[in-house]
């Protein structure tokens, strides 16, 4: 620890003591006269600003760098021996120890510099002195306060836990990243069928909940109260799955490291506060996407030009990526971080550099049956072969269904299951089935050139991620005369998923595509994605299944009369969930395609 001259950083200290919400609202004057209240610190790496259960003498506010925020034993029984629990990381001008100030009790965990970090210091009796030298950060202290006060009275309740799982399973501690989970304090204790139940040490905010449900589609969550030492010792692995990767205190830095990828560092992070999306552009700082707002990652400063691709190329060979990118100027790929999520990243230009937007993609696949995937559709997955169609608007989810479509067959049939993706995002672990995985680009040049080679490997069944023009011909010719397929097509409805399909073929192809579809076409699915109540989303589907009706209509090209073959449309479906109270009746009518058969299906 360093002593520093404020004077020599004055600005820099007003700066971040006006964007302090302890201080927030203080005139210049008023946060010069606090300044000289304090003192400035400087920290090595590593260096403890406060120690777990030591006496808070005073609280600090950093002004430079960062620091990490872990449970690392100190006079507690519960951590004595264990690797340290790291809570969080945090940046300026994050305060630590004001309420311990305020409450007179020991520190409730240590805080260490994060590469170093610049703090003031403020005293227990300065702190006190300014409370009377300033009435105004007096109120705006009561206002801080009350906020928190507020947050913590909207979170939701937690029932206690019952029967004491001596060891959460395995299958439900892989349902939630390791990071996440530690983060909010959190672990899934048991899976029954489509609920999962979920141990949480704090009464939980409704934004986390929502986070948790995201990551869990097609679930019901119950929640269930645990205590700190449960939780701590299933971290540390005395109840059962371990945390490996928790290091101990000395070997801190190896974990804010993360083998070296600076990119690897945020994904982690992302998946650990929850994110959907993250969002790096050149010339800006970076953001991710938390319950549907995009957040900036204040700690990071605005990235250069060719900086974003410069942080990709730490996780993928460079070879791989220059082939796609600088010919395109747009590159797809996914990353996965054992434990944490897969990752699916798109690079792009634009007129200030390279940008990226990384979303992530949970481990676990769910079950056909928690997502409501229809069960007639889900029988179709059984036949030798023919053509299934998986259709939605883009973000309804069609690729969730793909994979929990392919997760069925692969738990139920003794098949070869050969998928073909752009790029491949669930990854599935052969069961019954043997299940390879190609990804458009690194394997093929493209989807027509994938399926031409697919059919030399006699698969039982082939998946298509994304069907398009140029590889719909052979994928139309493989339904017909080999194996099963199953792909996805971005489509309103099932009838506009055929005429889309139909659509890809010349107009001297087409009349023959029809008939081939006629005889191979077997069934067609549509899906929304919709704000459950109380938090989540929930797919709605419709299907159509290829009766002799259907397959008529298809050969005469009579599309018209497809929308009599389906077995429930959308609409009505929305409708009934409206009425059941699942979903909203204006996210109801806000995913109907079409709004006007939706209000007649919603009338009593």
């Amino acid at each position: 620890m360093q002593t520093l001259s404020i004077t020599t950083y004055f600005e820099q200290v007003i700066e971040v003591l006006g964007r302090s919400p302890l201080f927030h609202g203080l005139d210049r004057e008023s946060l010069e006269a606090v300044a000289e209240r304090a003192e400035l610190l400087r920290y090595g790496h590593d260096d403890a600003l406060a120690r777990q259960d030591a006496p808070s003498d005073a609280f600090l506010l950093l002004v430079e760098g960062g620091a990490t925020v872990v449970l690392d034993g100190g006079e507690s029984e519960s951590l004595d021996g264990g690797p340290p629990l790291v809570l969080a990381r945090i940046s300026p001008p994050a305060s630590i120890g004001e309420m311990g100030v305020l409450l007179q009790r020991p520190r409730s965990a240590s805080v260490y510099a994060d590469g170093g970090a610049i703090v003031l210091r403020f005293s227990a009796h300065e702190f006190h002195a300014m409370l009377l030298a300033h009435p105004y950060f007096g109120l705006v202290m009561c206002r801080t306060l009350a906020e928190r006060l507020f947050a913590a009275s909207r979170r939701i309740p937690l029932p206690e836990l019952g029967d004491v799982v001596a060891a959460p399973s395995a299958e439900a501690r892989g349902l939630l990243p390791v990071d996440f989970q530690i983060r909010h304090r959190v672990v899934p204790l048991d899976l029954a069928d489509d609920t999962v139940r979920i141990g949480c040490v704090d009464a939980l905010d409704p934004e986390v909940l929502e986070r948790i449900r995201r990551q869990l589609p097609g679930l019901k969550v119950r929640l269930a109260a645990i205590t700190a030492d449960y939780f701590e010792a299933t971290m540390r692995g005395a109840g059962g799955a371990g945390f490996e990767s928790t290091p101990g205190r000395g070997e801190l830095d190896a974990l804010l490291d993360l083998g070296g990828s600076r990119l690897e560092t945020v994904l982690r992070r992302m998946v650990a506060e929850g994110a959907s999306e993250l969002h790096l552009a050149a010339g800006q700082i970076a953001r991710w996407r938390i319950d549907g707002a995009l957040i900036p990652l204040t700690d990071s400063g605005p990235l250069g030009p060719e900086e974003v691709f410069d942080l990709v190329l730490g996780l993928v060979p460079r070879p791989a990526l220059l082939a796609g990118f600088e010919d395109a100027h747009t590159f797809e790929l996914t990353h996965e971080i054992s434990d944490v999520a897969r990752f699916r990243i798109r690079l792009s230009r634009d007129t200030r550099g390279v940008g990226a937007t990384v979303r992530s993609i949970p481990l676990r696949v769910p079950t056909a049956s928690q997502l409501g995937v229809p069960p007639a559709l889900v029988a179709l997955t059984g036949r030798p072969r023919g053509l299934i169609l998986v259709s939605g608007p883009r973000g309804s989810g069609r690729s969730t269904t793909l994979a929990a479509l392919v997760d069925h067959i692969n738990r139920s049939r003794p098949v070869h299951v050969v998928t073909l993706e752009d790029p491949v995002g669930y990854v599935h672990e052969s069961d019954r089935a043997l299940v390879v995985q190609r990804e458009i680009g690194p394997h093929a040049d493209d989807l027509a050139d994938a399926l031409a080679a697919v059919r030399r490997d006699e698969p039982d069944v082939v998946v298509i991620g994304d069907l398009d023009e140029p590889g719909a011909p052979a994928a139309l010719e493989l339904a017909s005369t080999g194996p099963l397929v199953l792909a996805g097509l971005p489509a309103e409805n099932a009838v506009d998923a055929v005429e889309r399909l139909l659509a890809m073929f010349d107009g001297d192809d087409r009349p023959a595509a029809a008939r081939a579809l006629s005889r191979c076409l077997l069934g067609v699915s549509a899906q929304v994605l919709v704000h459950r109540k109380g938090g989540g989303s929930v797919a709605v589907f419709e299907h159509l299944i290829a009766d002799a009706a259907v397959s008529e209509a298809l050969a005469a090209e009579q599309l018209d009369r497809l929308a009599a073959g389906r077995q429930t449309t959308l609409e009505s479906r929305l409708a009934e969930r409206a009425a059941r109270g699942t979903i909203g009746p204006e996210d109801a009518r806000r995913a109907a395609p079409d709004p006007a058969a939706f209000d007649d299906a919603a009338e009593p």
